[in-house]
């Protein structure tokens, strides 16, 4: 009577790192998922001006509440899986109806970002089940003190609070109540985990304060240049599982988007129990920012892809529309055997005037693999005015998709023509 969407992970030092160790479980379990999609497809910031449903006012209709599995509060440094929890969110509303679960901490800066998008049961019920491994960082901002509601069109329930302690941190649940972890870079940036996505910070994004050589640390680019990163700028790793780098003006029209940069290849992650029996090591991801629903902003990615029974892949993901729905994606994928520490150069380009979408796979000077996938719904005015995120790597586990830890990413620039 469930289904498994996929992975929460904790907001840490990227943004949306923490320990490999620190996973989080996310399950919905009614017998509506709604739009299944995973965290990372919730990427963009959820600007509150365009996120109207963080607000509106208090229906009787919708209930919310959190269930700790008979504990005062979710206790991080236990491990916790199924049939155990965390921590348990549900949801009561008219039977079948979709809900947005929205979660802020405003006492530590955390506006108010959306969570999760759910659909109620036959009944009228929906629950979102978090696990954990019990070894998160005393960091991890996931600690602490929460506050979630869910909304409708009609309005929103009153907010149910959510607190996270940890034991081996010395934090009881009265004091974890009131605290705000740490930036995991030392630094006092405050945590922002409404700026990326769905849970999560990002201490490499140009407002954040931390010391990434981001875009926002060398000034603006030059005209018609979105975002450069020269050397190698950035490694994947349990700590920092995905950099994440926001681009472009809203309202303005862009033709053609072109991402490059180069990636030194590292160890290949162990497969996970898919019954496709494939690990996708997300290389990046390209989104729409300020999005209302986590089914618009995906525009397109490519991935290091390895099976256990065949050679590995080059994969470049994209849409053949944007809608609900897994339909609604597509990709194209052939046989690539990556070898560990040789560097590569991706290239690829959203291209709103024939409309396709490509990428090239070179070393040495030489294209070895490309992609192509025709987009006949790009529109420049609707899909490329709106910024964007361009996602290094994946801040979420899941049977399929991994973050590629050990990858370095070098030589980076995105260029738009209007």
């Amino acid at each position: 009577m469930g289904c498994k969407t996929g992975w929460f992970v904790s907001p840490g030092g990227t943004r949306e790192g923490m320990a490999a160790s620190a996973l989080l479980t996310l399950s919905v379990l009614a017998l509506g998922c709604g739009e299944s999609s995973t965290l990372a497809d919730a990427g963009g910031a959820m600007d509150a001006t365009v996120m109207a449903r963080d607000t509106g006012p208090i229906v009787g209709s919708l209930g919310i509440s959190v269930d700790y599995g008979g504990e005062a509060c979710g206790e991080h440094s236990t491990p916790h899986a199924a049939p155990d929890y965390l921590l348990r969110i549900q949801v009561t509303a008219p039977p079948d109806t979709p809900i947005e679960i929205w979660a802020a901490r405003p006492s530590c800066g955390v506006a108010p970002f959306l969570f999760r998008e759910v659909t109620t049961d036959g009944v009228g019920a929906a629950e979102v089940t978090l696990e954990n491994d019990g070894m998160a960082a005393c960091t991890d901002p996931l600690l602490g003190g929460w506050e979630v509601w869910a909304s409708d069109p009609t309005g929103r329930s009153e907010a149910a609070p959510v607190v996270v302690a940890s034991a081996a941190c010395g934090l009881d649940c009265a004091e974890a109540a009131t605290h705000c972890a740490p930036p995991p870079d030392g630094g006092t940036a405050a945590v922002d985990a409404g700026a990326g996505d769905a849970g999560s910070t990002d201490a490499g994004s140009a407002d954040s304060g931390a010391p990434d050589g981001g875009p926002g640390d060398a000034g603006p680019p030059p005209p018609g240049v979105l975002a450069t990163e020269p050397g190698c700028f950035y490694t994947a790793s349990a700590s920092e599982p995905r950099r994440l780098m926001r681009m472009g003006e809203v309202g303005v029209v862009y033709q053609r988007v072109e991402i490059r940069f180069d990636v030194i290849a590292g160890p290949y992650r162990p497969h996970e129990p898919d019954p496709s029996n494939r690990t996708e090591h997300i290389l990046f991801g390209f989104f729409r920012a300020n999005q209302p629903r986590s089914f618009q902003r995906y525009l397109g990615g490519a991935a290091a892809v390895t099976f256990e029974s065949r050679g590995p892949h080059f994969r470049m993901f994209g849409r053949d529309e944007i809608a609900m729905g897994f339909m609604s994606y597509a990709s194209d994928s052939g046989t690539y055997r990556w070898t560990e520490g040789d560097r590569y150069t991706i290239e690829c380009a959203f291209d709103a005037t024939v409309p396709e979408q490509t990428c090239t796979l070179s070393t040495g000077g030489a294209v070895v693999a490309s992609r192509r996938l025709p987009v006949p719904y790009l529109d420049a005015a609707t899909h490329l005015s709106t910024a964007f995120d361009l996602h290094l790597g994946a801040e979420m586990d899941n049977e399929i998709e991994v973050s590629p830890h050990g990858w370095q990413y070098c030589d980076l620039r995105v260029r738009a023509t209007r």
